[in-house]
This record gives C-alpha cells, structure tokens and sequence, in this order.
C-alpha cells in the first residue's frame, strides 16, 4: 500500500511541479479535469491569486494535511489518499462559503447601483451609464462590469453580454430582468420614456425594500441587545437575592 500512496504522490508532483513544456496541453488538460466547474470563476472573484496558484496552493494543503496525520499515526496508507481527497474538497467548500459571503454582501449593496444607474441612464447611454457607475459598484461586480461596458463597445446591439453578467450573478434577485432593461433602453426608440420610467419604478422599489430590510435589522439588533439586557439584569437580582438570603442565615 505505500507504493500505491508513492505513486499517487509522484503523479500529483509530475501534474503540478513538474515544470516541463513537454506534454504542456495534455497537462492543462488534466488539470481542468482535477477542478470543479466554477473553481476558476471563485477563485477570480474571492482572491488575487491565480487559479493555478490557487489550485496548487490547495494540492500543497492537501498533501500536508495528509501527511501530518500519518505521522501522528491517525491515518495509514490506506486512508491516506482519502484524507488527501477530504482536504482537498473540503477547500472547495471553503472557497464556496467564501464568495457565498461577498455575493450575500453585494446583492445588499446591488439595489444602490441601481439607483445610481437609474439617474445616469437619463442623460447617458446605457455604456456610458454603465462605465460610469464602476466606481460605485460592489467590488464583487467592479471587473465583470467593466467587461461589460467593453463587449458592449465590440459587439454593438446584442443582448449576449448583458445575458453574459445577469447569468455570472444569477443568485441576485430579478438581475436578469434588469439586464434585459437596461438592453432594451439602449435600442429603445418611440418608447424608450415608457422602458425608463418603468426601470426608474424598480429602481425606487429596490432601494425601498433595502431600506426596509435595513430598519428591521436594526430592530433586531436592538431587540436582542434588550433581551440580553433583561437576562442580564435578571440574573444580577437573582444573584442579589440569594447573597441576602445567604447572610441572613
């Protein structure tokens, strides 16, 4: 069994360390087949790293995560490669967790950007609107937006870069709706007042329900500091209580 555990170990050293231009697209080829569907896409958006980086930082985990456990003698050869199998996932779903997090952040901040949009598109285009609001946009969508704004500018009046965005982020509520909007403004002729006003309404009606969801965090918040408070408070007199009964005696 250790030969089994040497040969996997020199695979996953050839697959990566190994640097050669020998077999370069095989490899890559490989590697792709070693990564899940959305990995490059989170690791884009949740850190500065590279996705081979990445990818080869999480193989190096992997391998130390397996490797000190054998020798605290909590695994054998024969579980070894399940542990490396276990670590290595289980960085995926922290990476999942992880970009989970700056998307919940983003859909709160996403009703502000379309605010903002909202008052742009009724002096600009809707590239120009676009371009405009990056700045202002949650880091989250801060690059996909400006790839956007330039596939816009390649491919003129098509829809396919704006489907392109809404599907990256398909978790935010009605982004897909909006995309479509915001495409229909920018070919829009005799009834482009009616699609404005209409995106200007959603725009409103998203920062309301934000405001909203704001005020009843708060209030959340406020209650349960209260009843923190009052348990608090109620186990001080209690205690209060008992040290005058316990002198009385």
């Amino acid at each position: 069994m250790i030969f089994i555990f040497i040969g996997f170990s020199l695979f996953i050293w050839l697959l990566w360390f190994y640097d050669s231009t020998l077999f370069k697209e095989e490899k890559q080829k490989v590697l792709l087949k070693t990564i899940e569907q959305d990995y490059i896409f989170l690791v884009e958006h949740t850190s500065k790293k590279t996705w081979q980086k990445a990818h080869r930082d999480r193989i190096c985990i992997a391998f130390l995560v397996t490797i000190i456990l054998m020798m605290m003698n909590v695994t054998n050869e024969m579980l070894s490669i399940i542990v490396f199998v276990i670590a290595y996932i289980a960085q995926y779903q922290i990476l999942k967790n992880k970009y989970n997090q700056k998307l919940k952040k983003a859909s709160l901040e996403f009703p502000y950007l379309l605010d903002k949009l909202a008052g742009l598109v009724q002096v600009n285009t809707i590239p120009v609107s676009l371009n405009k609001a990056v700045n202002n946009c949650p880091e989250l969508f801060r690059k996909d937006l400006e790839e956007l704004v330039s596939e816009i500018h390649n491919e003129g009046e098509s829809l396919r870069p704006y489907l392109k965005f809404a599907r990256k982020f398909h978790q935010v509520e009605e982004l897909e709706s909006i995309m479509r909007t915001l495409y229909s403004l920018s070919i829009a002729g005799a009834n482009k007042e009616a699609i404005l006003v209409s995106f200007c309404n959603l725009a409103n009606e998203k920062i309301r329900k934000c405001k909203v969801i704001d005020y009843e965090n708060t209030v959340d918040s406020f209650n349960l500091f209260s009843y923190g408070l009052y348990g608090a408070m109620g186990v001080l007199v209690l205690a209060l209580f008992t040290t005058i009964n316990f002198f009385s005696l």
